[in-house]
């Protein structure tokens, strides 16, 4: 039996669009253990209908996510703001931020990741 589309269960499929990060990812080279880091990236909706942003998660509790709307129009796009807090260690720190947006596949992540020393 084929299994049903969670996604176009909230989404009629007209309603979904497409999207993309400029940049893709964001690498820091070396971060000072403790050193909050600063960094923006950007949303671009490059579908044919409204980009809806439902909701976001973070695997760290050291990073805060500044997002200016939740909704952006055809063409447009919007400049997400972070600030980490890395923990204090000397590693490689990743941390991905899932977005849950209208589109197919119904997530996009984003990665932020570095050296700390």
């Amino acid at each position: 039996t084929k299994q049903p589309d969670i996604y176009t269960s909230k989404y009629k499929i007209k309603e979904i669009t497409q999207v993309i990060f400029e940049p893709s990812s964001y690498t820091f080279d070396t971060l000072k253990s403790g050193t909050p880091l600063k960094g923006s990236f950007v949303l671009k909706n490059i579908g044919r209908n409204i980009l809806t942003i439902d909701s976001f998660s973070k695997a760290c509790s050291c990073t805060t996510l500044y997002l200016p709307t939740k909704k952006i129009g055809i063409g447009d796009s919007v400049r997400v703001s972070f600030i980490i807090k890395p923990p204090l260690s000397n590693d490689y720190f990743v941390t991905p931020i899932m977005f849950y947006l209208n589109t197919k596949p119904f997530y996009r992540q984003f990665l932020i990741e570095g050296y700390i020393k």
